[in-house]
């Protein structure tokens, strides 16, 4: 096999039942010029076996084993092996539509200076394709505006699939916490898009996020989901006083997320840990000032929750299932067969309450 332009790297963990057809999306591409690596991290089912089914019918296909580490290591170990001098990534129970390649590469051929190549993405739940973010015109930037949208989570996403790097923007990376996953991506494109000297963007939604309830992130403690708030700190710390525009962006997002996510925390650990509750807090304290007056209503809200006594907000919690369950009582006196729809743990919640 001659040396391919670009290397598709996907890591691998038992994922039996949703792996055909992530790799039968990529082996149709329209672009042709591509080595696959499928990065088995010692799965327990039958993923490996199916990688080395595919890898023994096509010899684009390469099968690297590791013990089991996560889906970061997976990546770095699968950019090792990489020939390509672009790499992508593909999540190993989404799927991508046969241009989404072709698409991705055209900035390449026409702008020898473009380093990044990216585009948003559809969630899929239950059959059903969304986009997730809104797009814009297609459009070239430079490295601190497409950070500026990554971190505002605008028009694409900090995810590392839909997208084609060049391969050497991942020299010498070293990735923080790699043995927590969540969120690996987004530090991982700061650090490369930091060295990136223009980024393209195409309007197109041609990779397919599959939302699985079972999925590694879906399963993760939210203690763990707070790495992120970490990972956005990090950012912070680094951008120092060097731009305050993209500084203030890093912030707001930081105290959105916490907002959401430290609620959930508080509100589902049985017994929210002190260390961990004063550690996030006081990243929250050190960065609400600068974007107090931007936050929306419900964002404040939500900070005012997150910042609440662990007692106060489990009081507070109790009082409004109480309400709840009045509620719920009311509405369905006069029906035998009620049926709940909600987010996972919030259609749970109203079920106990009832």
């Amino acid at each position: 096999m001659n040396t391919p332009i670009l290397s598709i790297v996907i890591p691998v963990y038992n994922v039996e039942d949703y792996l055909s057809r992530t790799v039968e999306s990529v082996l149709n591409q329209t672009f042709k010029d591509y080595e696959l690596i499928l990065v088995d991290d010692d799965s327990t089912d039958s993923s490996l076996k199916i990688c080395d089914r595919y890898a023994s019918v096509d010899n684009r296909i390469k099968v690297i084993h590791q013990e089991h580490q996560n889906a970061v290591i997976a990546r770095l170990n699968g950019i090792k092996t990489a020939k390509g001098r672009l790499v992508a990534f593909v999540d190993s129970d989404d799927w991508v539509d046969k241009d989404l390649y072709e698409q991705l590469y055209k900035p390449f051929l026409e702008d020898s200076s473009v380093d990044i190549s990216v585009s948003p993405h559809t969630q899929e739940v239950n059959f059903v394709n969304r986009p997730r973010l809104t797009a814009c015109a297609p459009a070239r930037w430079r490295s601190n505006e497409a950070l500026e949208y990554m971190l505002a989570d605008k028009w694409f996403s900090w995810s590392l699939v839909s997208k084609i790097y060049k391969k050497s923007l991942f020299e010498g990376l070293c990735v923080s916490y790699a043995d927590n996953a969540y969120g690996e991506d987004l530090e991982i494109n700061w650090k490369v898009f930091k060295k990136a000297k223009k980024i393209a963007y195409l309007p197109i939604f041609g990779y397919h996020y599959v939302y699985r309830a079972n999925s590694m992130m879906n399963q993760l403690k939210s203690s763990e989901r707070l790495m992120l708030l970490e990972r956005i700190g990090n950012i912070i710390d680094s951008i120092g006083k060097k731009d305050e525009k993209l500084k203030q962006t890093a912030a707001k997002t930081l105290c959105a997320k916490f907002s959401l996510w430290f609620v959930e925390y508080l509100r589902y650990c049985d017994e929210p840990s002190e260390k961990i509750t004063a550690k996030y807090r006081r990243l929250f304290s050190d960065n609400i000032k600068c974007v107090e007056k931007i936050l929306s209503e419900k964002e404040k809200q939500y900070c005012h929750m997150a910042m609440m006594s662990v007692e106060s907000f489990k009081k507070m919690i109790a009082d409004m299932n109480k309400k709840l369950a009045i509620m719920c009582r009311r509405a369905c006196e006069n029906h035998k067969v009620v049926f709940i729809y909600g987010a996972g743990r919030i259609a749970a919640e109203i079920s106990d309450v009832m």
